[in-house]
């Protein structure tokens, strides 16, 4: 309860599509499976003009995302006291919402 409580406090105010949950086995990486999952979630918040905003706690994975256009908006989030360490990243709409 109190991750979504403090990952609600660091959520755009604005109209977004908030990308929840994606991965790819690691024996599976690199093989570009986790671009093809998020390419329709992005052309559809594309399509509806909205950004998109994600949580990541692994570090490795903000190259992955800045690829697809995300950059970092909250450095260090602490959404589970004791918890890893949490990025949020926001994706503006193709076209520039």
């Amino acid at each position: 309860m109190q991750l979504g409580t403090n990952a609600e406090r660091t959520h755009p105010v604005e109209p977004h599509w908030y990308l929840e949950a994606m991965g790819v086995r690691p024996e599976a990486q690199g093989r570009g499976l986790g671009t093809r999952l998020l390419q329709p979630a992005l052309a559809r918040a594309d399509a509806d003009r909205l950004p998109c905003y994600l949580e990541t706690a692994r570090e490795e994975n903000l190259a992955f995302y800045a690829r697809a256009g995300f950059e970092v908006v909250h450095n260090a989030l602490p959404l589970v006291p004791g918890g890893p360490t949490h990025w949020g990243m926001r994706r503006p709409a193709l076209g520039g919402a």
